[in-house]
């Protein structure tokens, strides 16, 4: 199994929990990454340094590319979040994360509602949810 884990977590990795649970994936399957979740996390950065060492940590792992077909998914994606009155339950980069996950087979590891909240109009989207909710703030 392929992990994508998304920021929702890794902006969470000195928690101790969180770090456990990411382990835990790598015990069943390879963490994967994607251009628009390590934009995200590299806009988090607080300076040169920091960047480097968020982007060395990211750049360990498996790169997956999207292609015509992810474009396609993110808009079919955003179709039905319109079509089911929740189009503003996911931002375009957590629909894009979303469809590039579906495209290569990975489930989405996050503490963020819009993936629950995509998964509800594409069952196809594997998601997990890394710990228990409102305990890893």
């Amino acid at each position: 199994m392929k992990y994508l884990v998304d920021n929702s977590v890794w902006q969470r990795i000195s928690n101790t929990a969180v770090f456990e649970a990411v382990t835990a994936l790598t015990m069943t399957g390879s963490i994967v990454v994607i251009t628009p979740q390590m934009l995200e996390y590299g806009h988090s950065a607080r300076n040169p340094r920091d960047y480097d060492a968020l982007m060395q940590r990211l750049n360990a792992f498996e790169l997956l590319v999207p292609d015509a077909e992810c474009h396609a998914l993110a808009m079919r994606i955003q179709s039905a979040l319109w079509h089911n009155g929740k189009v503003r339950g996911a931002g375009a980069f957590d629909i894009l994360i979303a469809a590039i996950a579906l495209r290569h087979g990975a489930a989405v590891a996050h503490l963020d509602k819009n993936f629950q909240t995509i998964a509800s109009i594409m069952p196809e989207l594997r998601q997990l949810w890394i710990g228990p909710r409102g305990t890893l703030d």
